[in-house]
């Protein structure tokens, strides 16, 4: 099945699921009218790397690479050179002799030294993330990062596009990118997508969906994975993603629910309805609400997401120190504002008690929070949950 319904479908989903980590002195969106050149450079550039090994490999009929999607949005106007600049580790190019990586290098810095932007794109392959082996290592495949880098080194106005399903080490080269941009596997419409976000014809609405550590010394995983003789130690418990980087105050490089826009949001303060939440072991007769406006103040349409985390401020067990509950996607028109709601009952503020071994919901203060990403709380509010009677 092939149709123009379908490709509208995978060319939303592909589009708003790219996220925008960084953008310098707004690199980003790219003007047309004002840029006459671009350099697409990197092992995932020309191809269309559209999902992992293993049971996520699919063959679409047509898939766009990235290369294809930007030249085609950036019209006749301007030029689009490419290069590879560094071969895709495991896929064995035929002449990867040292002499010949050097030259594709080069080749890659000279042109994004002639263009006014470069774009550069990188990433693993199907072979390297896949179903029946893990990744050894949170690195990128080997020279990506010596390319980023010189890249960089060779035009400062370089975009960095991540085509990865996983985190990769925050390294020199990502922390300098003008612009990074993570487009996971963007499936048959990932090239379309991209080229939408880089040239703003889309907003960038993507937030990651889970936490990026700088480093994988950083993750609760660390000295447990890969373990020995095929056995690890789950030894992290309820410290999973950013439970664990937010309660042990671990800096990473982008906290969960994280993505930048082209527009800019403001929050109002969060209003928490009478509580209503009933603890103790019967389940909540009633439901409690919690409302916020949201104001879109830039001059660009756009989506954010919002989200809803719970605090418990004497919680009678090791918890995280707050948890996700709840997240609205809202769409905005420049000035426009909307009123978000949000329902909490029993079973959002209710944990496992290993002694009761059932869900219990604690009578007592909680702190209701509202932001743009774990580490990104735009508003606080009150909550006391009155005990059974």
């Amino acid at each position: 099945m092939d149709t123009p319904e379908q490709r509208a479908v995978a060319l939303q989903g592909a589009t708003e699921s790219i996220v925008l980590l960084r953008n310098q002195n707004n690199l980003l969106p790219l003007d047309p009218s004002k840029i006459q050149s671009i350099a697409v450079i990197g092992p995932n550039a020309a191809v269309a790397r559209t999902g992992g090994g293993g049971s996520s490999l699919v063959r679409p009929k047509n898939a766009v690479a990235p290369l294809d999607g930007i030249k085609e949005r950036a019209g006749a106007g301007v030029t689009v050179n490419y290069a590879l600049g560094v071969g895709m580790e495991g896929e064995n190019p035929p002449d990867d002799t040292a002499e010949a990586r050097a030259k594709s290098l080069k080749e890659a810095t000279e042109a994004a030294a002639h263009a006014d932007v470069a774009v550069v794109i990188v990433g693993r392959s199907n072979k390297i993330e896949t179903e029946g082996f893990d990744l050894k290592t949170m690195n990128l495949p080997a020279g990506q990062d010596a390319l980023i880098q010189a890249v960089e080194k060779a035009n400062p106005r370089t975009i960095v596009v991540l085509n990865t399903g996983n985190p990769a080490t925050i390294t020199k080269g990502l922390v300098n990118a003008g612009a990074l941009l993570d487009m996971f596997y963007g499936g048959e419409e990932g090239g379309h997508a991209l080229a939408a976000i880089l040239f703003g014809d889309a907003n960038p609405s993507g937030r990651l969906p889970f936490t990026y550590p700088k480093r994988f010394e950083d993750s609760p995983a660390y000295g447990h994975y890969p373990g020995q003789n095929l056995k690890v130690d789950y030894a992290e418990g309820i410290y999973v993603g950013y439970r664990f980087y937010d309660t042990k105050n671990v800096e990473p490089a982008f906290p969960f629910g994280y993505g930048l826009s082209y527009t800019k949001f403001e929050y109002g303060d969060p209003h928490v309805a009478e509580a209503a939440v009933i603890g103790g072991a019967q389940p909540a007769t009633r439901a409690t609400s919690v409302t916020l406006t949201v104001k879109n103040t830039g001059d660009r349409a756009g989506a954010e997401v919002v989200q809803l985390y719970v605090r418990p401020l004497h919680p009678k067990i090791d918890r995280p120190v707050h948890e996700l509950k709840g997240f609205h996607r809202i769409q905005l028109n420049p000035g426009e504002t909307r009123m978000v709601h949000f329902s909490l009952d029993r079973e959002a503020l209710a944990y496992w008690s290993p002694e009761k071994k059932g869900w219990v919901t604690d009578p007592g203060p909680y702190e209701i929070q509202v932001g743009s990403s774990s580490r990104d709380i735009r508003g606080r509010a009150p909550l006391t949950i009155r005990p059974a009677h």
